[in-house]
Formats: C-alpha cells, structure tokens, sequence
C-alpha cells in the first residue's frame, strides 16, 4: 500500500512537471501555443482512450487489439514492457546492470524507471512520451531566432501533427525516446558550435568546454543503446563536425587538441551504449588501423547482408519490384528473386540476450495469451493460444547467437500455413539490381502507395485495411521533405550554409535515409524507421537558418605618437 500510495503521490508531481514545461514552451508565441497543445491533448488523452479500450477488451477495433492497453502496431511494445517490468521488479540495480544484449537496452532501462516510479501498467508509457514530446519541443526553441521563427514553428508542427510520431507516442515504444536523444544531440552540438563563434576572447568559457561535450556523449550513448546504426552515423559526422567548428578559434591548435579528445569521448559513449549490438568488424577497425583502411568495405557489406536478411525473411508487407523496375532489372541484366509474402510471427529479439530472459519472456508471453488473451481473439482461434504456451513450456531454452545488425531480421525460410506458424499469401518479386533495390526504397519512402502501384513502381501487399492513415503520412511526409528541400535551397542562394550543425544533420539524415531505403525490403519495418528520416529533414532548415553570426574581434596596429615621424 505504501508503494502504491508513493507512486500516486510521483505520478502527481510528475503532472505538475509536464504542465511546468507545457507552460514553458507554449509563452513562446501564438502558433507555437496551438501546437503544442494540440500535439500534448492528442498524446495524453488519445493514449489513455487507447489504453482503456484495449485495457477493458472494449468492441472498438477487435482485431487490432492485444489486451493489457496495447495495440498490433505495438508489438515490440509488449517486449519492451515485460522487460522492463522484470527488471523494476529486481529494484534499481537490475535496472542498472540491465543485460546489454537485450533489444534497445538504454530504453528498457529508462521504460523500468518511469515503471518502477510510476507502476507496472502500461499507460505509464504515455506520461514517459509526453515528457520527451515537450522537452524536444523546448529543445528545438533553442534554435531559434527572432528573424527566423517560421522554420522553428514548422519542426515542432511536425513534431506534433505528424501522424506516424503520434502513434508511437501512445504505447511503450522506443521512437519518442529515441527522437528527443537526437534533438538533444544536435542541439548540444549546436551549442559547442556557438562556443567557437565569439572570438573577443581568447578561449571559450570552461563550463561550455565541460557540459556540451559531456551532454553530446550522454545522448550518443542512448542512443547507441537503442539504434547503434545511427549512431554510427552520428559518430561518423562528429569528427569533420567537430574539427570545422574550431576554425574561427584564436588557438587553433588548443582547440584542435580539445576537438579530438571530444571525439576520442563520443566514440567511447558510442561503443559503450551500443556493446554487443555493435558488429565485430567496426570494433575490429578502431582497434586496428589498418583495418580501418577497409571499414568503407565492411559497413557496404553488413548494409548488403541485412538486405539480404530482409529478402529471405519475407512478410506480409514485402516491398516488391513493380512493372517498370523489373524492366529495369531486365535490361541491366540482373537476376530476381520471388519471395513469398507470409506472415511471420514477431521475433522477440535478434541479439545476444541470454536465454534464460528470452525463454522467460516468451513464456509468459504463450502463457497469457492462452490465459488472458480477449475473448474474441479466443473465439476465432481458440486451440492456437494453448497450442504455443505448451509448446513454449517445453521447448529449451533459446542458445546465444552472434550479433548482427540491429534492424535486420533473422533469416527464416516462410512455411506452410498448415503448420500453424506462417500465413502464406502471394509471392512477390523483389527488385535485382541495386539500383533497382535503391529506386524501390525511396519510392516507397517518398511515394504514396497507389501512385506507385499506378506507374509500375513498387508492388506492396497486405497492409491489414490501414493503408489510408499510411497515405496520409506519407503526404505529410512529401511535404515535410518539399519544405526541407526548398528552404535549403534558398539559404544556399544566400550563402548562409556555412554553419558546421547543418552539414552534421545533412550527412546524417542523408545516410540514413539512402541506407534504410536500400536495406529495409519490409513496408512495415520501413514505414516505422521512415521518421528518423522525418526527424532530419524537419531540423535541416532550422539548422541553416539558426546559426549566430561569428562575432570577430578587431585588432589595431598602434600609429606613430603625436609628433613622431612614422617609419620610411
């Protein structure tokens, strides 16, 4: 009871603190106040009806529901959850020698502290995202300036209205979390930029040399504990970020000498929080130097074979060639492949968790759903549910296996439907060559679906009758990616890209976004991480629009005195 009532007491306080923050970013002007509101109503109150609907097996939208206040498109939510329930359970330091080999570690652990403050139910999920939605919005402020306020205005509109970032924000899932470390990463880099940008005096202030890297390594490190790929980029860009920065310094070779033991610091965080996510061969070339010589060659093979993973994995979303690509493909000469679009069940993990925790997980998972599953789940198929609980007591626990990329599936050939653990549907021909792999990605990126089934670009299945909110976002999306594009435009025609923050999140987001279009071959997976893509181009034109001009100091050579002859 005790407990109960301290956490009524810290889920109270935390309220106050949201509402805090709600008022602090909200004064800032009329336009950021409606959206920022509108992006916290929607978040708190759609995340609670969507919890009591699915929490009391209420008859709104059966099909899609799990039971507990989760949802299909939550999936991974229910892994994250059980996981993080387990280790608040075992108290603070389970919380902090959390596996590392667990699926995004740096979420589960802050997912077991808002649960072991707040309460093991899943709505605590709601009240973590709307804290990290504000305190991004807060962030992006940062960047502001009065001149320029529009562009500060359209990336919280992003932030708040985008569809898909409003759905992540209502279940135990790691994409909030995972935005709010990037805007804070950018904006601490930002930061350490400006450091550099006064030149009146001969070095910047000790506090800013000390907290802006310090806050750049905590943010890498979460988010290298939650998609190591992307860090990777990040630690990529720091390097040239971090040694352009300097250039107005007045003791370049100080501030050099500080730049580099900055990004000796970032590479730490970033192997830190990625630990056993992070392959082998990128371990391989920061130890060996002569193996770094190649990295270029290893980072193109693990994007091949994690395409390859997808291709062979298959799915009921599976992003197939259309009509004109695999013309393409014939004329270059490339060789297809028809993979069938089966419907597989989730994979629980696809690193080096130990097996006690996976085999544990998975059976309570069987458990509950033979026992606690809604009533018209059971209806349909009620021998499955028994079925895999007995199966799942039973079977031994799964063996360790060596990492692999995150983000890429486990191969897994598709299997009859008889068998009870695939749905076979058509098959569909993946694109053969390259550039048809590339084309296909960005087209399923950046193209509404029925226009690209209509011009023969892409052949798309399943979509389980939610294709219409997916076209909606994708609008939305193509006009985030105009805008971005068309104020870059304009600041290049004034020559104002000169601020080393926005050639970071340039490279960054471009990266990302080619590297996910070519390996992700699943619409579903795709259309998830499509928002790290999202995130960059909404921060691109408040980057080139909100650097502070270098303030140079002026130094004058003394004259001859009053009535001395100057020098022949």
């Amino acid at each position: 009871m005790a407990a109960a009532i301290l956490q009524f007491l810290l889920a109270l306080v935390a309220g106050v603190f949201i509402f805090w923050l709600w008022r602090r970013v909200t004064a800032v002007s009329r336009p950021i106040f409606w959206l920022v509101t509108v992006g916290t109503l929607v978040r708190a109150v759609g995340g609670l009806l969507g919890f009591w609907i699915s929490y009391l097996e209420l008859p709104v939208a059966r099909s899609l529901q799990l039971g507990r206040g989760l949802w299909f498109f939550g999936v991974d939510a229910a892994m994250y959850f059980d996981f993080s329930a387990a280790a608040a359970a075992r108290g603070p330091m389970a919380i902090v020698h959390l596996d590392k080999g667990l699926p995004s570690p740096f979420f589960l652990q802050v997912l077991a502290v808002a649960i072991l403050l707040f309460g093991t139910v899943s709505s605590v999920a709601i009240l973590l995202n709307v804290v990290a939605y504000l305190a991004s919005c807060r962030i992006i402020l940062s960047f502001d300036s009065p001149d320029q306020h529009r562009f500060a205005v359209f990336a919280i509109a992003v932030l708040s209205l985008a569809p898909s970032v409003v759905v992540w924000s209502l279940q135990p899932m790691k994409d909030v979390v995972f935005f709010f470390l990037i805007i804070a990463f950018f904006c601490s880099a930002r930061m350490w930029q400006q450091l550099w940008r006064d030149t009146t005096a001969p070095m910047p202030p000790a506090r800013g040399l000390l907290l802006w890297p310090a806050a750049m390594a905590a943010m890498l490190y979460g988010i290298s504990g939650i998609r190591w790929y992307f860090a990777f980029m990040v630690l990529l860009s720091s390097l040239p970020f971090l040694l352009l920065a300097i250039i107005p310094a007045r003791r370049r070779l100080i501030a050099g000498a500080i730049a580099l033991l900055v990004f000796v610091l970032l590479a730490a965080a970033f192997f830190a929080g990625g630990s056993r996510y992070v392959p082998e061969s990128v371990r391989a070339a920061v130890r060996n130097i002569h193996k770094a010589a190649v990295l270029p060659k290893t980072l193109v093979g693990l994007i091949v074979k994690a395409r390859s993973d997808f291709d062979r994995s298959g799915g009921a979303t599976l992003i197939g060639a259309g009509g004109a690509i695999r013309k393409l493909d014939h004329h270059i000469g490339a060789e297809e492949t028809r993979v069938a679009a089966t419907r597989l069940p989730p994979a629980v993990s696809n690193s080096t968790a130990g097996p006690a925790e996976l085999a544990a997980w998975r059976a309570r998972t069987a458990a509950r759903r033979a026992t606690a599953e809604p009533a018209h789940h059971r209806k349909r198929n009620p021998a499955t549910a028994t079925t895999t609980a007995a199966t799942a007591a039973t079977s031994p626990p799964a063996a360790a296996t060596t990492p692999v990329v995150a983000g890429s599936p486990v191969a897994v050939e598709p299997k009859n439907s008889s068998e009870g653990t695939a749905v076979s549907a058509d098959t569909v021909m993946m694109p053969g060559s390259t550039v048809g792999r590339l084309l296909a990605g960005m087209a399923a990126v950046l193209l509404p679906q029925w226009l690209a089934r209509q011009i023969g670009v892409l052949d798309v299945r399943g979509g389980r009758g939610l294709w219409l909110f997916v076209e909606v976002d994708t609008i939305v999306f193509d006009i985030v990616f105009a805008f971005a594009v068309i104020s870059v435009i304009r600041a290049a025609r004034r020559r104002t890209l000169r601020a080393p923050i926005f050639w970071m999140i340039f490279f960054v987001t471009i990266t990302v976004g080619c590297s996910l279009a070519y390996t992700v071959s699943n619409f579903g997976t795709l259309f998830r991480h499509r928002d790290m893509f999202l995130i960059g181009l909404a921060l691109l034109p408040v980057a080139a629009a909100g650097s502070r001009p270098i303030k140079r100091v002026t130094v004058v050579e003394p004259g001859p005195a009053l009535g001395e002859a100057a020098p022949v």
